[in-house]
Formats: structure tokens, sequence, C-alpha cells
């Protein structure tokens, strides 16, 4: 907002209270001048606070526009990652029936679970098991 009208008439106030003065008219005509620049420029004073604020305003609402599209931005990505990963899953899975009928040539073979792989004879900790040989010696080879 352009406040220069309002500072130039606070200006004329002002004089016209001085020169109601200086010629000794009706002090009440240059108290009411004095009054009326007085509130004009606290008028001023709180325009000027709410253009600041607007300005502030401006800004935040620029951010949060600017976070809720990178945010837009960012779900349509991840939907489109997932739409991407869930077309590929469908495809590996389609290709791998397929493979499956083929090798197997249409027969039904169920899948073995956990425990009825084979373990070969042992069990899965002494698989593992490892032997540590400590040295007494203090000698570094």
């Amino acid at each position: 907002m352009d406040v220069r009208v309002l500072e130039t008439l606070c200006q004329r106030l002002d004089e016209l209270a001085r020169i109601a003065d200086i010629i000794g008219g009706d002090l009440a005509s240059a108290d009411l001048h004095r009054e009326a620049s007085a509130a004009l420029r606290d008028a001023l004073v709180e325009i000027k606070r709410l253009d600041a604020d607007v300005d502030l305003h401006q800004k935040a609402l620029r951010d949060a526009l600017a976070e809720i599209e990178r945010l837009r931005s960012d779900a349509n990505m991840h939907r489109d990652l997932r739409d991407a990963a869930t077309e590929w899953i469908t495809k590996f899975l389609e290709r791998k029936r397929a493979l499956s009928g083929m090798v197997l040539k249409d027969q039904n073979v169920r899948t073995p679970g956990h425990s009825e792989l084979p373990t070969y004879g042992a069990s899965i900790p002494a698989r593992f098991e490892r032997k540590w040989v400590v040295s007494t010696s203090s000698k570094r080879h």
C-alpha cells in the first residue's frame, strides 16, 4: 500500500495547526488538526506493521504451498514406484509359473517345508560347529 499520500496529509495538518497557532486563531481548530495528524500517524504505523506482517505471511504461505507440491510429487513418485514394483513382481511370478510348468510338465509337485529339508544326518548346529585351537606359546610367527 502506498502511504505517501497519508504522510503528506499528516504534514499538511501539522502545518495548519502551526499556522493557526501563529495567527492566533481558534485554539480548538489547531488542536483538532493536531489530533487528526496524531491519529493518522498512528494509523500509518499500524498500516506499516500490517504490511510487514503480510510479507511474512505471504512468505510462509509460499513455503507451505511449495511443501505441499513437494509432498504431492513424492506421493506420485512413490505410487509410480509401487505400481512398477507390483507389475514387475506380477510378471516375475507369471514367468516363474510358466517356467515351472515347462520344467515339471504340469506335474503337481509339493514343495517341502522347513522340517522336511534334508540335513544329511547331522543337526544344523553340529554342521556349523568350529574347532578353535588356542596356542600357549608367546611367540608370533
